[in-house]
């Protein structure tokens, strides 16, 4: 995969109740019915102004597309199943929600082209974190425990493997991440 130079990592597994199988059936859906993805997500990593829309303009600058790769989690979400009603690129002006697009309690969400199952191998110590506090420290050292996403860019250093399965991989388009609304 020579050509992911520029990565948003996360972990995925069930969601509000939801398992995973099914979460694609509706991502898939809404490919089909609105020509791109909104994959939610939580927590305070990979902040859509801080740190996922500059990434963005670093790799845009780079003239680089970004990838979101995913590797499956056991853990799961059981929290409550609220359906999206808006989103906003800056958290002050807020749009409907798309024709066809649906988030499910997540308070943010990567916008991307067809999530595609894949399964391959990816050095996390390849990558080196590429945007706010923790730039420059190595993936494989970053992510753990209950860090389980991050923006990172290839490294020309090489350092020991440290290999995880991706198994879901889409290409992020503009506006790359937003803030969900309820």
């Amino acid at each position: 995969m020579d050509h992911l130079n520029y990565i948003v990592y996360m972990k995925y597994g069930v969601h509000t109740g939801e398992p995973v199988e099914s979460i694609l059936e509706r991502k898939n859906n809404e490919f089909q019915n609105a020509g791109r993805v909104f994959w939610g997500y939580g927590g305070s990593l990979c902040h859509p102004i801080n740190q996922i829309q500059p990434f963005a303009k670093r790799a845009q600058n780079a003239t680089e597309n970004i990838y979101l790769v995913m590797s499956k989690t056991n853990s799961g979400n059981n929290g409550e199943p609220r359906t999206s009603q808006k989103y906003s690129i800056d958290k002050e002006n807020w749009k409907e929600m798309p024709k066809g697009i649906q988030v499910l309690g997540s308070k943010h969400a990567v916008v991307c082209d067809k999530i595609e199952l894949c399964k391959f191998d990816l050095d996390l110590n390849l990558y080196e974190i590429g945007v706010g506090p923790s730039t420059g420290w190595i993936l494989g050292d970053y992510i753990g425990n209950r860090v389980d996403k991050a923006c990172a860019i290839k490294a020309i250093k090489k350092n020991p493997e440290k290999k995880i399965e991706i198994s879901l991989i889409a290409k992020l388009l503009p506006p790359y991440a937003v803030f969900i609304s309820y």
